[in-house]
C-alpha cells in the first residue's frame, strides 16, 4: 500500500499491530524499515517477527518504537481507545491509522459484509464497531493524538467495485503525538 508507505521515513523503528499474517509489515521491512508484529491472535506463518498480547497492554516499554501502524483493527478491537492509548505509549513519533468511516446505516452494513469476507477464514467475524468521523476525532483526542495528515482516497479495489466499496468508506491517517 504506497500510502502507508509514504507516511512513515525510511529507516524508522515500527510495530505492526495487528499484524496478521504480517504481509503488510514485510513490505514495509523490505523497504528498509526496522518491524515488529503484535497480535491477539497467532497466525500459523507470519512474514515478520511477532507476540501475542492480550489486546489490552502492548508488552514493550515506553517509547521503544519509533511509529505504530494499525491497519483496519481498531474496529475489531473490544476497546479502541486502549488500543491506541497503548500505541501511543509504545511510540515516539506516532501512528499510521487505516480505517473505516460510517456515517450512515448503510455504510455500517457495506463494511460489515466486507469484514466477513475479508474475515471469515481467520474466525473474526462481523464485530466490527465502525465509528464516523465526529467519533474518531473524539477518539483521537482523547488519546493525544494530533491528525498530521489523512487521506480518503486509498486505491485500494479495481474499477468495477470501486464505487461499491471505497466511497467515503475508508481513510488512511498519520497521527503524531499532541504537544502539550
Amino acid at each position: 500500500m504506497t500510502a502507508l508507505s509514504a507516511q512513515i521515513p525510511l529507516g524508522a523503528s515500527v510495530l505492526d499491530i495487528g499484524c496478521g499474517s504480517g504481509e503488510i509489515a514485510s513490505d514495509l521491512a523490505d523497504e528498509g524499515r526496522s518491524l515488529r508484529g503484535v497480535d491477539t491472535l497467532a497466525r500459523d506463518v507470519c512474514a515478520v517477527e511477532m507476540v501475542t498480547y492480550d489486546g489490552q497492554t502492548l508488552p514493550f516499554d515506553d517509547n521503544t518504537f519509533e511509529w505504530a501502524t494499525i491497519i483496519d483493527v481498531l474496529h475489531h478491537a473490544s476497546d479502541p481507545e486502549r488500543v491506541l492509548a497503548e500505541a501511543r505509549r509504545v511510540t515516539t513519533a506516532g501512528i499510521v491509522l487505516k480505517d473505516h468511516f460510517a456515517e450512515r446505516r448503510r455504510h455500517h452494513l457495506t463494511l460489515a459484509v466486507m469484514d466477513w469476507v475479508g474475515n471469515r477464514q481467520f474466525g473474526v467475524g462481523r464485530d466490527g464497531r465502525y465509528l464516523s468521523r465526529d467519533e474518531w476525532s473524539e477518539m483521537f483526542d482523547s488519546a493525544g493524538l494530533n491528525v498530521a495528515d489523512q487521506n480518503e482516497q486509498i486505491d485500494l479495489y479495481p474499477a468495477p467495485i470501486k464505487p461499491l466499496f471505497e466511497s467515503g468508506l475508508h481513510f488512511l491517517a498519520r497521527l503524531e503525538h499532541a504537544t502539550d
